[in-house]
């Protein structure tokens, strides 16, 4: 990772939390059908 001022390492570190969010909330959309389906 290359070095960057502080602001922008912040707004990385940011941008990063905010996809692993994406992510968490599109394995639960595409999770609780799924559960469903199991559970029948």
């Amino acid at each position: 990772m290359r070095h960057t001022p502080d602001g922008s390492t912040r707004r990385a570190r940011r941008n990063r939390n905010i996809a692993i969010f994406v992510v968490l909330a599109m394995v639960l959309v595409a999770g609780a059908p799924a559960l469903a389906f199991l559970l029948g």
